[in-house]
């Protein structure tokens, strides 16, 4: 019997901005690989000392992961609600091997009779600012999406239980996704960029997964407000079951017309992974790529919709718009431009109307109709020999020349024994180690979803 695979998102690990330049995020990844050095308590200092919003967050979590530690310190207004998240998901998990659904199913219910009550008691609390009392919110909301899916998998195998008819099983000979097997690495670097205005989501139900890779640009609001809405918008989708290409689709308009008008003219590319029943879908609006290793070899399930594109610079010409090299690439490269295999000029040269390097995004409405939201989405049926699905932003692919260099890399670091993220980590280093010198040195953004266990 497939086992039920839970995983736990946490909305308080975006990245925000301080005023040294690193994110109360980005002190803490810090600080915590020092150990020897800077023991929780520490941490906890340094963050009280930042004294804005975000640090607070991170100081919720910290206790809520260090307990012990923290024993004799006066609670923190809100504490009891990260508290009361992280044993909430830990009873969800540990419900995994258990079989009596009857039982699984009323237990949700409880769970959720429980946070419904903390959300209702979230609402008046004073000595909350707003924000904290939101991001505290986000979190209660997402063990309902949680249980939802947890409860509609128990659903299904109730009847088989009872004696009656058997759920939908199977199909004799057809690979199938063992979600519980199913396990990832994501790993980030800010490049030469002041900030980073990259966003991930990954969200692992018990009968599908949805990874997903949004590089901002203008400012990193629209990634992340993608990445918090558009995993919902699809899995919401009233065909999601039975046409999640159509759903893919439609998340992805609907997402962009509900971006606020505060950072609508912010924008960022958006690649997501759709992982359900036997097929994978991917739908991408921008530069970012997905890329499948197949016995070794690179299956590219996204095109670049970049200005140079024929059919891109028609649509966007025809409209009024130009599409032309940029002044300063030009003038950094007097002895001729990189060019990758393909015979593509690498490091985003082109421009339309001098201002974004790419064809397609979420948000950026100032410039419509030239810069367009639609996605293209492609759907391929998974075999046994597929071994890991790579998501990255351009920041990855300007400095590989083809996608079959990403994939020989990942392999080979994934033969030396590391683990994902580690992986993640060091395809980055590798960019690096290629990109350095280079002025348009980009943010980095690495998802790999590993398949090697997963099909069955």
């Amino acid at each position: 019997m497939k086992k039920i695979a839970i995983l736990i998102l946490f909305s308080f690990g975006a990245i925000y901005a301080v005023g040294d330049g690193r994110s109360p995020r980005e002190i803490v990844i810090e600080m915590e690989k020092s150990p020897d050095q800077f023991f929780p308590a520490h941490i906890d200092t340094k963050l009280a000392e930042l004294g804005n919003d975000e640090a607070y967050i991170e100081r919720l979590e910290l206790r809520a992961k260090h307990p012990r530690l923290f024993v004799g310190y006066k609670p923190l207004p809100g504490q009891d609600v990260v508290n009361f998240v992280i044993e909430q998901h830990e009873n969800i998990r540990n419900q995994r091997n258990r079989y009596d659904f009857a039982q699984l199913i009323q237990e949700l219910k409880e769970i959720e009779s429980a946070v419904n009550h903390k959300i209702s008691r979230l609402k008046p609390v004073q000595n909350l600012t707003e924000f904290v009392k939101k991001e505290l919110n986000k979190m209660l909301i997402n063990i309902l999406h949680i249980i939802d899916d947890a409860g509609a998998y128990y659903q299904t195998k109730l009847p088989a239980q009872t004696g009656d008819a058997a759920g939908p099983a199977e199909e004799a000979g057809k690979i199938y996704l063992d979600f519980s097997d199913l396990k990832y690495g994501v790993a980030e670097a800010i490049g030469h960029r002041h900030s980073m205005e990259d966003a991930t989501a990954e969200v692992i139900a018990p009968d599908y997964a949805i990874f997903g890779l949004y590089d901002g640009h203008n400012g990193s609001d629209v990634s992340k407000f993608v990445a918090d809405h558009l995993p919902g918008n699809i899995t919401n989708h009233p065909e999601f079951q039975t046409n999640p290409e159509k759903a893919l689709f439609d998340a992805y308009m609907k997402t962009d017309a509900e971006i606020p008008q505060d950072i609508e003219n912010q924008g960022c590319t958006a690649v997501t992974a759709l992982f359900k029943g036997n097929k994978l879908y991917v739908a991408n609006t921008g530069d970012s790529r997905a890329v499948l290793s197949r016995d070794g070899r690179a299956i590219a399930l996204s095109e670049d919709q970049s200005p140079e594109v024929p059919a891109e610079r028609a649509r966007i010409e025809a409209l009024g718009g130009k599409v032309a090299l940029t002044a300063e690439f030009e003038a950094a490269y007097p002895e001729g431009y990189p060019i990758d295999k393909a015979g593509k000029i690498k490091l985003f040269p082109y421009r339309v109307n001098k201002s974004l390097n790419m064809a397609r995004a979420l948000g950026d409405k100032k410039n419509r109709p030239f810069i367009i939201p639609n996605p293209e989405v492609k759907v391929i049926e998974l075999k046994p020999e597929d071994e890991f699905l790579i998501l990255a932003c351009d920041g990855i692919w300007d400095y590989m020349e083809e996608n079959q260099e990403a994939v020989n890399r990942v392999n080979i670091i994934l033969s030396s024994g590391k683990d994902l993220n580690q992986s993640a980590e060091e395809l980055i280093k590798y960019v690096n180690s290629k990109a350095r010198g280079d002025l348009g040195h980009d943010n980095m953004s690495v998802i790999i979803v590993d398949l090697r266990k997963s099909i069955k």
